[in-house]
């Protein structure tokens, strides 16, 4: 069968652009994760797309939810957020969120940073941990924080499929 799936779990649009952009080059079925039914009979593969969100990845929840349906499947996640790539952080992440899905590959990618799309809440938490940064020095920031910092109030995409490679290439490797 080898069909993969792809879900994604986007708030402001960078994941659901990686999953067209990973579709395009699968060919596999792309979904919403608020869409979805979570019958994965057909499938093979799945691919979850989530945003980063305060240490979450978006969408992981509900799937762990549904663990027992995968069992028998190849299961990948892509995060994306808005800092650039770092080993730690990602290692970190994953050890935050993936703890009890041992072995499943976790995969990174940088998205997209813009205040005026934000809902309240989230630009004012952004607002709030940047003034926060004033205060400390810039050479004890995490990568988080630096991105953090040099945003701004600005509009910020770094969206870019290329991004996808190292996912796509193991993708496809592990279809075979």
């Amino acid at each position: 069968m080898n069909k993969t799936l792809i879900l994604y779990k986007s708030k402001y649009g960078s994941a659901a652009k990686y999953a067209a952009w990973l579709n395009e080059a699968l060919q596999g079925d792309i979904k919403s994760l608020d869409a979805f039914d979570y019958n994965f009979n057909n499938y093979d593969q799945i691919v979850l797309i989530g945003g980063i969100y305060a240490g979450g990845i978006a969408g992981i929840k509900k799937l762990k939810k549904h663990m027992s349906a995968l069992t028998a499947k190849k299961l990948v996640v892509l995060a994306v957020g808005a800092s650039p790539y770092d080993e730690a952080a990602v290692s970190k992440l994953k050890a935050q969120n993936l703890q009890e899905m041992s072995g499943i590959p976790l995969f990174y990618a940088r998205g997209a940073y813009d205040e005026q799309k934000m809902k309240l809440i989230d630009r004012t938490l952004c607002k709030v941990l940047r003034k926060s940064l004033t205060k400390k020095d810039p050479a004890e920031f995490e990568p988080w924080m630096k991105a953090l910092a040099e945003a701004d109030d600005g509009s910020y995409d770094w969206s870019d499929s290329s991004q996808l490679a190292p996912l796509i290439e193991y993708l496809k490797v592990s279809m075979q």
